[in-house]
């Protein structure tokens, strides 16, 4: 449009969403985790909530696929728990690991860094983003990612991610439990 020499264009890309930081702050986030009845122990992350593309259905089911991370972590899905047919109570209620899901739905801003920065890993296996500013958001709090390679997500993560084929939740599972066991 302004017949520029691309030597001369640079792509800045968006940052996280303001406020997001490492935050461990064990009293805000027992207080957090209450409130939003999160259960005790270790947890993984997921933020899209029940949205098709955002493919929860993959990370459920490698939850159910690997018992060991039905017992040894919760998965803490945030967003809309129905959304176009979806829902992300019937999906874990389908696979047998109600027991090991917690859904609370939208949170605010301050309460996802505290979950960011809290949670083992964040597990992003969407089918399509058109940026990714979660991946954003929990590096920017300090969590390990595991991701898709499709669309703009290995564009936002680089090299600070885990990709997996966000179809295979054998795959997932067990970068999950690789995530989980390297920080120990």
């Amino acid at each position: 449009v302004f017949h520029l020499p691309s030597d001369r264009i640079a792509v800045i890309y968006h940052g996280p969403s303001p406020g997001m930081f490492p935050e461990r702050n064990d009293l805000k986030f027992q207080e957090v985790q209450a409130r939003l009845h999160i259960p005790a122990g270790p947890f993984v992350l997921f933020v899209g909530g029940a949205e098709p593309r955002k493919n929860h259905t993959v990370l459920f089911e490698a939850f159910a696929r690997f018992p060991r991370l039905a017992t040894s972590l919760s998965l803490v899905a945030i967003g809309e728990v129905q959304s176009r047919g979806a829902s992300l109570i019937e999906t874990a209620r389908t696979l047998g690991i109600m027991d090991s899901v917690c859904c609370p739905g939208y949170v605010s801003s301050e309460d996802l860094r505290i979950l960011y920065s809290h949670a083992e890993g964040f597990v992003f296996p969407s089918l399509y983003e058109g940026f990714g500013i979660p991946l954003l958001d929990a590096m920017a709090c300090g969590a390990p990612i595991i991701t898709g390679p499709g669309s703009a997500l290995p564009e936002v993560a680089g090299d600070a991610a885990i990709y997996v084929d966000p179809h295979d939740p054998e795959q997932l599972g067990m970068e999950i439990e690789r995530l989980v066991s390297d920080r120990v």
